[in-house]
């Protein structure tokens, strides 16, 4: 005989869980289980402590990617991103008759942004005083900064970042002229990487003052930014010419400049003081934060779980779905959500347990009441049931490993005590007597 009830946890599933469970209870006796009998229970809701973290600083050299420019984040308030990259020397053979025709940057859109698409930018192209250097265990960080010069132009842009487009900008001819005396005379300044980076630090792109409502994104590979040396001969026969000099993907960085003044970063720059380094939820308006060039994500644990022994005799988790739902007007097609998460799982030490992703659902239908980040996670909860102390593990929830991990792309979902939408753990029990 099989009967099906529904049972509202309030006295005693409050004390277990701290919050008010909706159970579904599936009871089944019969002959194979002699005198014991076995309940099915579903519990909707299982309480999440969540926490924000706030990295001292993130790891932005040689990804390959360059992000500029300024935006005005409903949540963080003003960020502004700036890249900084030397360049490597170049192959050249010119003759001593070549004459000077131009320098111009070469620099090419990206398909992810973060910000208004549809109006015009503007970037400032700066040369550096000195050379990209990483530090002694070969990286640099989003608050890594370098000393510029005298700005060299203006970029005035109109963002195409589906389309891969390429922008060119050109450079004061005292400076193209220089370098291609140098290459002529094959100067000291050109005879090895270390003396040409020396001569010529580098380039920074810098947002414009004016600008509040676009980060781009710009390709550091191949020759995606490169400076265009044009020159030419008066000899017959010998045609127009380009020395390219490309910038070196390992000397390029992003510096993300933070909103002190917000209230929520503020909030988060506390986590700095705690020992663990993490703000509780509570303490952010019930909600939680992902954001990668910025360096924050989320940690997920699930204090009250062994209290769910204390249903039965024996009780045993069948099945585990946590959820994460965007909260309602926190993205929009300027703002957009990541395209996935990175799930860690992590020992009370932080040290790495295993990771994988979560892909986005995205509801076009409910007005994206349903869109979600959802996963399976019943090996790891089944592992957690009695788990006590070093056995205990968390969930960090960041943006993947990938380059996209270094997206300004972010976040923004509920706790347990957020009304909209709130981060879901769903258990499946099999329960075997009575307490």
């Amino acid at each position: 005989m099989r009967v099906f009830r529904k049972i509202c946890f309030i006295n005693v599933a409050l004390f277990i869980f701290l919050f008010t469970s909706c159970i579904k209870d599936d009871f089944s006796l019969g002959s194979q289980y002699l005198n014991s009998n076995i309940r099915i229970v579903v519990v909707d809701t299982c309480t999440v402590k969540i926490s924000t973290i706030q990295s001292d600083s993130m790891i932005t050299s040689g990804r390959g990617i360059a992000w500029v420019g300024k935006i005005n984040d409903n949540y963080f308030g003003n960020i502004s991103a700036s890249s900084y990259f030397s360049f490597s020397l170049p192959y050249f053979n010119v003759d001593t008759s070549a004459i000077f025709d131009s320098l111009t940057l070469v620099i090419k859109n990206y398909s992810d942004f973060y910000g208004d698409t549809t109006n015009y930018h503007k970037i400032n192209v700066y040369e550096l005083n000195n050379v990209v250097k990483l530090n002694y265990i070969g990286y640099l960080y989003n608050t890594s900064k370098i000393d510029t010069k005298l700005k060299l132009a203006e970029l005035n842009f109109m963002p195409r970042p589906k389309h891969g487009k390429i922008f060119e900008v050109r450079l004061p001819d005292i400076i193209g002229d220089s370098l291609l005396r140098k290459f002529i005379n094959k100067s000291t300044e050109v005879k090895s990487v270390t003396n040409f980076q020396n001569y010529f630090g580098g380039i920074a792109l810098i947002p414009d003052n004016s600008e509040n409502s676009l980060i781009s994104c710009f390709v550091v590979k191949d020759s995606a930014i490169s400076l265009h040396l044009h020159y030419h001969y008066n000899v017959l026969g010998k045609a127009d010419n380009i020395i390219y000099v490309l910038a070196d993907p390992s000397l390029q960085f992003n510096h993300i400049e933070p909103d002190k003044d917000n209230p929520i970063k503020k909030t988060l720059k506390l986590s700095s003081s705690y020992p663990d380094h993490r703000v509780n939820s509570i303490l952010t308006g019930n909600n939680a934060f992902i954001q990668g060039l910025t360096g924050i994500s989320t940690i997920l644990e699930f204090p009250y779980l062994n209290d769910l022994q204390l249903l039965g005799k024996t009780v045993s988790i069948s099945n585990a779905v946590l959820t994460i739902r965007p909260i309602p007007g926190s993205y929009n097609k300027t703002t957009p959500l990541p395209d996935s998460l990175s799930l860690s799982i992590l020992d009370e030490s932080n040290n790495l347990y295993s990771s994988y992703e979560l892909g986005l659902i995205t509801d076009y239908i409910n007005y994206g009441l349903n869109t979600q980040y959802s996963t399976n996670i019943t090996s790891l909860m089944k592992n957690q049931l009695g788990a006590f102390n070093r056995d205990k593990k968390i969930i960090k929830l960041g943006l993947p490993g990938s380059n996209k991990s270094f997206a300004l792309k972010r976040l923004v979902f509920g706790n347990g005590q957020n009304l909209k939408n709130q981060a879901k753990m769903e258990l499946k029990l099999m329960i075997y007597g009575t307490n």
